[in-house]
């Protein structure tokens, strides 16, 4: 898992991870966009790739 933050206008976060099932290789690997609106960090965006 990759954390990645930076405050443009606003603060976003950067979540890169790929899913593992018990029993099974690595999932395709995921991008979540986050942005914090009042407070609570929200998706805004979410990538899948099978890279």
């Amino acid at each position: 898992m990759s954390l990645f933050v930076w405050q443009d206008r606003e603060e976003v976060l950067l979540a890169s991870f790929r899913e593992v099932l018990r029993g099974h290789a690595p999932g395709p690997l995921r991008r979540q966009y986050w942005a914090r609106e009042h407070g609570q960090w929200k998706i805004f965006s979410e990538t899948v790739s099978k890279d």
